[in-house]
C-alpha cells in the first residue's frame, strides 16, 4: 500500500515545495526588495537558519 501510494506523495511533495518558495519569495521581494529568499535575510527561528545554511 505505501508504494502505492509514492508516486502521488511525490507529486504533492513538489507543489508543497514550490508553494512554499513561492511564498517566501513574495515575503522576501516586500521585505528585502529580492526574491531570494534564502538570503535576503527573513526572521527564521536558529533551528531554520541552520537548515538553510546547511543545505
Amino acid at each position: 500500500m505505501a508504494s502505492a501510494c509514492m508516486g502521488d506523495i511525490a507529486i504533492l511533495e513538489v507543489a508543497l515545495r514550490n508553494r512554499m518558495d513561492r511564498q517566501l519569495s513574495l515575503l522576501a521581494l516586500e521585505q528585502n526588495g529580492t526574491e531570494d529568499w534564502y538570503m535576503a535575510g527573513l526572521q527564521f527561528d536558529d533551528r531554520t537558519q541552520y537548515q538553510i545554511r546547511e543545505a
